[in-house]
This record gives structure tokens, sequence and C-alpha cells, in this order.
């Protein structure tokens, strides 16, 4: 799989899937599939950051870059290239398009009913559309995606990861929302209460879970472990920052320094402040119980 942050990838002749793919949620794969019934190479064209953060916007990211190409792969995407919204922000719908057929070769085009593009977002699906036609390429757009009466988006994703509303969220997404955060160095005070933990810090752009602690599961070297994961601030011990930390059962793994895959099954409880070390041991006994009871396909 090809990834790149330029243009000019060796060879063109794709068909590009445009859109922001925070996610790649089950309506970005509608995007993707599309763009495969083309029988061309699919290349995503996206931009570096979500436009709606440059205006005021609250769009804190869904998936790292790494799962995000992930998913990408799985699909049968060709390459994927990440353009800088500051070189593009001022290009007309007409330049864009024109510069990505110029170093893509682009065979076409795919994107979402609700894609935007252009200096003041003046492009759409119709725009790209008619200029599809006019250049005898490719063209399809996916049509809106609905779940329980409303429309599958990124907004709603991360609303439901903020709730804690983690089923909502996973089936929205199509798979489970998941972190893969390199693996830090915290206090040990779990290894000393019996309970070791991989801890992982949320980076300021991304959306976080609702603080309280989660059924999940883990990978690590491709093996896959049962686990349960607190996301918050420790108010037990007073720590303040907020990080996932989660405890594999049944194992004592050497993690530190590690990208592993958190993926995040059920929300089990709000985090609490206990009175002392020993009620939080027994809570967590609870936690690993309900952890276990949790889907794991």
């Amino acid at each position: 799989m090809i990834t790149s942050r330029t243009l000019n990838i060796e060879g063109g002749g794709y068909v590009i899937a445009l859109g922001t793919f925070d996610g790649v949620h089950i309506g970005h794969k509608g995007v993707i599939k599309a763009a495969l019934s083309s029988g061309f190479p699919v290349a995503v064209v996206t931009s570096d950051i979500n436009p709606k953060t440059v205006f005021g916007g609250k769009a804190g990211r869904i998936s790292s870059e790494s799962l995000t190409d992930g998913q990408f792969e799985k699909l049968g995407v060709s390459a994927v290239i990440r353009l800088s919204f500051e070189s593009i922000r001022n290009l007309s719908p007409e330049q864009y398009l024109d510069m990505l057929c110029a170093s893509l070769n682009a065979k076409g085009f795919a994107c979402g009913y609700d894609f935007h593009f252009g200096k003041g977002a003046v492009g759409s699906h119709e725009t790209l559309s008619a200029y599809a036609d006019r250049h005898g390429l490719f063209f399809a757009v996916c049509d809106k995606v609905s779940i329980d009466g409303e429309a599958v988006s990124s907004s709603r994703i991360r609303s439901a990861i903020e709730s804690g509303d983690i089923a909502a969220a996973n089936k929205l997404l199509g798979r489970n929302y998941a972190i893969d955060f390199p693996v830090i160095h915290g206090d040990a005070r779990g290894r000393r209460l019996g309970f070791a933990t991989a801890n992982q810090a949320f980076t300021e752009d991304f959306v976080l879970p609702r603080y309280g602690v989660y059924a999940s599961r883990v990978t690590v070297d491709g093996a896959v472990y049962k686990a349960v994961t607190n996301v918050g601030t420790r108010p037990t011990f007073c720590d303040g920052a907020a990080v996932a930390e989660t405890h594999i059962i049944g194992e004592n793994l050497n993690l530190y320094g590690k990208k592993i895959k958190v993926e995040f099954l059920a929300f089990l409880r709000d985090e609490i402040k206990f009175s002392s070390a020993d009620e939080l041991i027994a809570q967590i006994e609870k936690d690993k119980s309900a952890s276990l009871d949790a889907e794991f396909d």
C-alpha cells in the first residue's frame, strides 16, 4: 500500500475517492466501494487536517493515521494522499480537480452525497459530476447511509464516543472503536496493587471518550487478549492527567514503547473515586469479570 503526502505517484491512472474519511465509517466505506466498482486502482485523497477545525469547528479525531490506513488497505485502496490543507484551501473546485487529474492521471472520482470542496466549500458532488461528464471520466456518488433513522456521520460517532455509547459508535463505524497510541511509563501503581496496566495518552486533537471503565480487547504483535480499560484522571489518587489505562486479563507483558491496539467493546461504569486502595482492587475484580462476559468475536 502506498501512503504519500504529495502527489505525482508513479504510474497514476486512479479513480480518486474524495472526503475527510475520519474513522472510515460505514458511509466512507460506501464511497470506497463505489470507486472500486470502476475497475481502476483507487487513491484516497484527503487533507492533513479536518477543515472544520480551521474554521472554529469541533472535530476531534476518531482514528489514528495508522488505524485509518489499515482500514483503507483492507478495503483495497492502492494509495492514500494527505494534502496540506493550506496548500489547497484557496483553489477553486475546477483548479483542484485539474490539479488532481494532472498529478494522478485521474480516471474518475467518487465522493459522498454531502461532500464539499474548493475555496468557500462551493464545490459539491454536482460539481464533480459535471466535471467528469466534460472530461469523459468515471463518477460515482454514495447516497446517505442511515442507521436508526439518522445519517451515519463522523460527528455522530464523536458524540457517541464522548457520551460513552460505545455500542452506537461501533455500530456506526462497522467495527470496534480503537486507539493505538504508544504505551508510556506510568507510576507503576497498578502493578503494585496487583494489576499492571498499559498506559496510553490521548493527544489533544483526538476525541476523548467518556471517563469510565470499558470492556476491551488488546492486540499485541498479532495476539489478541481480553482486557479492561479505564479512561480518566484516576481520581482515587488525584493524578489529574487523562489517560487510557488497560489491564490485560491474565497476562503480565512488557509493553513499554509498543504501539498496541486497544478496542473498546462496552461501557461498564463511570469513573469513581474510591475511599481506599482495597476498595479499588475489589471493584477492578468486578470489572474484569464484566469484561470477560463482553462480546469477543
